[in-house]
């Protein structure tokens, strides 16, 4: 699921959607006029060029000034961007997220950022209050710290 796409290309083969690229307004960068939003593939499909073009279809009709994507560093190299023109513009360092190990939590996953934003209290509805320590109340909750590997930030900009 994605939220914000404004415009949505797909390549289909034989009447079925095998790949989607979408695109819409920056959700993190002010700096760039579009963000792809989601760039995935039917799981087993490998459609040679389809990244390509479904990019350059979205640039010939749009012509956007500037794009930005992010990058899993867990996951991805980042290869298809820099096939796509773009350039490594920042790396991330790792960020932490906590995972319950307990069933019965209604949120299994909390990124740290979110934990930050709103407090232990805020999330889970207790009052603990300021001064304890949420990552303490966090592994008293059954939640354990994982870090991810980071993100590549990618941007693209039109040459006149």
């Amino acid at each position: 699921s994605c939220k914000g796409q404004t415009v949505c290309y797909g390549l289909v083969c034989e009447e079925e959607l095998v790949g989607v690229m979408t695109f819409g307004k920056p959700r993190y960068n002010k700096n760039c006029e579009w963000e792809i939003l989601r760039l995935c593939y039917k799981p087993g499909v490998n459609v040679i060029g389809g990244t390509e073009k479904l990019f350059h279809k979205f640039v010939k009709e749009h012509i956007p000034k500037s794009i930005v994507s992010y990058c899993d560093r867990s996951k991805f190299t980042g290869d298809v961007y820099k096939r796509l023109g773009m350039s490594l513009s920042s790396t991330s360092s790792p960020v932490r997220h906590w995972y319950s190990y307990r069933k019965s939590e209604k949120m299994q996953h909390i990124t740290d950022n979110f934990l930050r934003q709103r407090g232990f209290d805020q999330i889970f509805g207790t009052s603990y209050g300021k001064g304890t320590s949420n990552e303490e109340l966090m592994l008293e909750r059954g939640y354990l710290p994982v870090y991810d590997c980071g993100q590549f930030t990618f941007t693209w900009k039109y040459d006149i």
